[in-house]
Formats: C-alpha cells, sequence, structure tokens
C-alpha cells in the first residue's frame, strides 16, 4: 500500500505548496523528525490570512511554533488570538521580523499593537482592504513611527491600499526608518517626509492630487536637506517637475535608481533629464502628458532631444501619441514598462524610438487596451506589429466598436493571414461590437481561453460550413466566464445546442455524418462538458436556470433515438469510436449534472 512518506523530499514540498499554512501545522508537524524539518519553511514564513479555523491555534501543534515563525501574515481580526496581548509579542515571537497586517475592520483596534510591533519588528506591512479610491486615513498612523524614539528598530514600513493625509506639526526626525512604502495626497507631502526622515534609503511613494491650491509650501527648505535616498520610485498625477528637481538635486550624489511615472499637462523632453541621467546607475520613467494641442511641441524635435550621444549610449526611449485624446507617452526603457495607464489606438504604429537600429520589444506588458473612439479602425499591420512588441500579452481589452481591415488603404478583410497573438488567452469585450468584426479577431487569437464579453453579443451567428473556427476557438475557453443567468438565453448557446440536436438526428437516421459534422460534434460534446464542469464545481449559475436551455426536450429526445438505433443496429456504429467515445462523453456530463 502507498505511504505518502515513500515520496521523496522534493515531492512533498510540491505538494506542501499547495496547501495553506495552518493545514501543513496541523496535517504534518509534529509527526517525526523528517516531516518537521520539512515544515519548518512554512512554518517560518507563516501565513494565517486565509485560515478558516482559529481553534487550531490552542491545538499541542500550534503551541510548538510561536518561537520559530520569522514572517507572519494575518488580519487584524486574529490579533488577540494569536498574540493573546500585545506584550506577549516579543516574549514567545523571539524570531518574528516581519509582519503583513491585513486591516479589514475599521475599530483601529490593530493601533494597540503598533507601539510593540515598531519595538520588535525590523519590517511591518498595513494592508488596507476595504479602503475605496477615494479612501483617506489619518496622519496619525505616521506619528507612531516618524517619532525620536531610540527604543524602535522597525526599518521598513509599508502601508497599502489607502491614501495618507499628512500634518508637518506632529512628526519628529526619525534615523531608524530606511524603507517606506506609502500613498498620499500632495506633492508637498512628500517634501515633508523627507524632512523628517533624513536616514531613508528605499522611497516608493504614490502622488494622488499634485500640488495643493490652498497649501503654501516653502519647496526653498528642499535645498537645505541631507538625504541619503539610494532609490526612489515616484507615482504621481499633476506633480510639478521643477519641484521635484529640486528635491533631486539634493540626493544626486546617493542615489542609483530613480523610477518616476508621471501624469502630467506638459512635456519632459531628454534635455531636461540628461543630468539626472548622467548620476544615476538605473533610471526609468513613464510620462503621460496631456500636451498634443501646444503648438510649441515639435515631434521631431522631442525625438532629437533623446538622441544625444549620452541618450544612445545605453538607454532606449519610445513615444507615441493619440490625437484624439491630444496625449503623448513616453517611455525608457520600454522593454521595462510593466503596463500603460492609456489606451492603444491604430496611431501607435507610427510610435517614435530614438534608436533607429534597435528592435522595440515589450516582454513586460501583459495587458493592453484598444480603445480609439475617432477611427475606431483595426489594420492587420497593426496586430502584427503588437505580435512583435508584446511578445508575452496575455489581457486584450477592447472598448469602443472597431473594425477590422486588411491595411490602411483597403478595408476588405481576408482570413487569410499569418498574425496570431498566440500568447493571447484572454479577451475583454467591453462595448457591443458588430459580430462579424468580433469573428475575423477570434481568428487572431488561437489560444483564447477566457472570454469576458457583453451578454447581448457573445456572437450571434447562424452555425453554417463556415463555423468552423468559431467553434474552434470557443471550445477552449472556461465555461467559468460564459456562465451566467444573464446570458443562458443568449441565441448563441441556443444555436449550437440546436446544431447539436439535429447531428445526433443525423447519425440515427441512415444519414453518415461528413466530416465537418463530426468535427463539431465533437467539439460541441467538449465544450458542454466543460460548462458542466465548470457549472458544478463553482455554483457560478443556479442549476434551475442552466436546465432551461441545456436539459431540453428535443435533445433529450435526439439521444434517446440514437440510443435506440445503436442497440437495434449496433453494428452500423462498430467503426465509429470516436463518435461513439464523445456520445459517452456528453451522457456521464448529463450525469454529473444531474447527480446531487
Amino acid at each position: 500500500m502507498f505511504s505518502l512518506e515513500q515520496l521523496p523530499n522534493e515531492l512533498l514540498h510540491y505538494i506542501l505548496s499547495y496547501l495553506d499554512s495552518d493545514d501543513i501545522i496541523y496535517s504534518f508537524l509534529n509527526l517525526n523528525i523528517r516531516f518537521y524539518t520539512l515544515c519548518l519553511p512554512y512554518i517560518e514564513r507563516l501565513n494565517l490570512s486565509t485560515t478558516h479555523n482559529e481553534q487550531r491555534w490552542n491545538t499541542q501543534n500550534y503551541q510548538l511554533i510561536p518561537s520559530l515563525i520569522k514572517r507572519l501574515k494575518l488580519n487584524d481580526t486574529q490579533l488577540d488570538s494569536i498574540f493573546d496581548s500585545p506584550i506577549d509579542v516579543p516574549t514567545y515571537f523571539t524570531q518574528l521580523q516581519t509582519i503583513k497586517l491585513r486591516i479589514l475592520l475599521q475599530n483601529e483596534h490593530y493601533k494597540q499593537y503598533l507601539p510593540i510591533f515598531k519595538k520588535s519588528l525590523s519590517s511591518l506591512v498595513l494592508e488596507y482592504q476595504n479602503a475605496t479610491l477615494f479612501s483617506k486615513i489619518d496622519h496619525e498612523i505616521l506619528t507612531e513611527f516618524i517619532i525620536d524614539d531610540s527604543s524602535t528598530v522597525l526599518s521598513s514600513l509599508t502601508i497599502d491600499g489607502i491614501c495618507l493625509s499628512i500634518d508637518s506639526g506632529i512628526f519628529q526626525i526619525c534615523r531608524t526608518l530606511k524603507r517606506l512604502t506609502l500613498s498620499v495626497e500632495y506633492q508637498h507631502h512628500l517634501f515633508i517626509l523627507l524632512e523628517y526622515l533624513p536616514e531613508l534609503e528605499y522611497l516608493s511613494i504614490g502622488i494622488r492630487e499634485g500640488k495643493a491650491g490652498k497649501y503654501d509650501y516653502n519647496y526653498s527648505k528642499t535645498k537645505t536637506l541631507q538625504l541619503k535616498l539610494r532609490q526612489l520610485i515616484i507615482s504621481a498625477n499633476d506633480i510639478d517637475f521643477n519641484d521635484l528637481n529640486l528635491l533631486l538635486r539634493q540626493c544626486q550624489s546617493t542615489l542609483e535608481i530613480l523610477k518616476l511615472r508621471l501624469k502630467i499637462d506638459y512635456i519632459i523632453d531628454g534635455r531636461m533629464l540628461e543630468p539626472l541621467k548622467r548620476s544615476l546607475k538605473q533610471f526609468y520613467f513613464y510620462f503621460f502628458c496631456h500636451s498634443l494641442a501646444d503648438p510649441s511641441v515639435n515631434v521631431d524635435d522631442l525625438l532629437s532631444s533623446f538622441q544625444t550621444s549620452s541618450w544612445l549610449q545605453d538607454q532606449s526611449v519610445m513615444f507615441f501619441t493619440n490625437e484624439f485624446y491630444q496625449t503623448y507617452t513616453i517611455v525608457s526603457p520600454p522593454n521595462n514598462c510593466h503596463n500603460f495607464n492609456c489606451s492603444l489606438t491604430n496611431e501607435f504604429l507610427n510610435y517614435r524610438l530614438n534608436n533607429r537600429h534597435e528592435d522595440m520589444k515589450m516582454p513586460r506588458i501583459k495587458r493592453i487596451f484598444l480603445n480609439d473612439k475617432q477611427q475606431p479602425m483595426y489594420t492587420i499591420r497593426f496586430f502584427t506589429m503588437l505580435q512583435f512588441i508584446f511578445i508575452n500579452l496575455q489581457i486584450l481589452e477592447i472598448g469602443s466598436s472597431f473594425h477590422l481591415m486588411e491595411n490602411d488603404d483597403n478595408n476588405n478583410y481576408s482570413c487569410k493571414t499569418d498574425t496570431k497573438l498566440a500568447s493571447v488567452h484572454t479577451l475583454i469585450i467591453v462595448n457591443n461590437q458588430d459580430h462579424l468584426n468580433v469573428k475575423r479577431l477570434f481568428r487572431l487569437l488561437p489560444n483564447l481561453y477566457r472570454l469576458v464579453i457583453d451578454y447581448d453579443l457573445l456572437i450571434v451567428v447562424e452555425l453554417n460550413n463556415n463555423n468552423h473556427s468559431i467553434i474552434d476557438t470557443l471550445k477552449n475557453i472556461y465555461s467559468l466566464t460564459l456562465i451566467d443567468p444573464s446570458i443562458v438565453n443568449n441565441e448563441f448557446f441556443h444555436l449550437i445546442r440546436n446544431y447539436l440536436t439535429n447531428i445526433l438526428n443525423k447519425w440515427s437516421s441512415d444519414i453518415i455524418l461528413i466530416d465537418k459534422d463530426e468535427y463539431l460534434f465533437q467539439e460541441i460534446v467538449e465544450f458542454f462538458c466543460k460548462m458542466i464542469q465548470h457549472i458544478k464545481t463553482t455554483n457560478q449559475v443556479l442549476t434551475s436556470t442552466f436546465q432551461t436551455w441545456f436539459l431540453n426536450e428535443l435533445l433529450f429526445k435526439a439521444i434517446a433515438s440514437l440510443l435506440e438505433d445503436i442497440s437495434i443496429n449496433s453494428s452500423k456504429y462498430s467503426t465509429q469510436n470516436q463518435n461513439m467515445e464523445s456520445l459517452s462523453t456528453l451522457i456521464q456530463s448529463i450525469r454529473f449534472f444531474q447527480s446531487g
């Protein structure tokens, strides 16, 4: 008889990696020395935030682990059950270095633990789960950490999911904090933080509003700052680059890595950035500029500003425009860009690259949004370019209605194209589209398996001699995203079901199934099988709703007639192994669906 202990450690680690931390501790920790050793890495990095059985913490196995934990992830609702009280943290959790606290409640009970955390931990992450886009939290949360306290050992602080409002009058100079990640309301909050954190070496900050109109901050104070920043990451809306430049000059001697992601209403060109680039080891930027209507902006001049020897030596820069929204998007280096915060149009074909001899690839871009409200036409040349630039593209989202055409001067679309976005697995269609263009798009996405689409669309098309590519595409789509109470009456599903019924009726008569019918029969059955599998395992749709169109009387009569004919004329079906296998799959799927 097979025993789990017979498996090598490598396979056991693979199995354990799929289990929640509390399941590992509860089931394996105290079995023997071998399993204790195997469990140790999962105890050192313990995640209790997903546990559904907090009573386990009182079991014998759990009593063994507090002194072993180095990193702990938990919810604010679990604080008292895990620690009993704040003073127990350093007493029993002697090796604990990092806590990631998910804050679910609004009662601020977690704040009782912050004084102990800052004196016993080296790293703390506060992750606010129920915040909205415009949620704010009072600056008092930072007063616990930006304070002159020699007993503090906390060197890394992350506050995520919330936007902080900051008041400079309540802080004290803090020399222990080395790393800080957070989001604030206005750009002057960045300067206030650096006034009181002179030892900060890493700062990642989001700025939501840019300059505060009513707040008169004295930016000249920046010239007196003694900063030790080595890495600075800024994501900001409407920040003033002149003010930012003052800050960057103060840390020019120490700053090694600078990442800027700015949404602004002016152009930043190569001449403005070159002094910064010379002193940096790594420089990344993404500028989304609303300035296309400015007559002083010259595309060729902007390009030439990034074609000096300093830029061409080791850093590529690309930019593209959107005339409808009157924007420039400037990215460097393109191969490091992780995402666009703008939509792409056919204009992207005219992108500019400072180094003309370089092939542009953007392997980190996993998702793009197509939304051309001015001229909603996409050419095959456009999709061919997407294929070669976005080599790891996974999600394609389309907003406005579009027309897919062969090229710029030919409105006729030909399905004979070698262009395939093979890496794309998800298609999201936000607006209602022309179903013929969606069909054409499907042909460019051979590996599509997730479809998010308007309920009234889903491709209202007759199942005829030309529909092989539609079924061939849909057969790999996870039905989890297709099955929904709002779409069970969609004409598309009825057409597929009725076509399946017709094939079954043909088969039970003396009509020989042609290759197309056999192919569609096998693929539709596989498609329905996946739909049923998801409906049973994920409860995405009420069973009674699903029955209204799948468990159909005509379909059941066709199956019954076929089974009766098979029992009478079995020799007729003896050579049709593949079709018989598909029929068996269909019947088993129906039984599975009808089972409790």
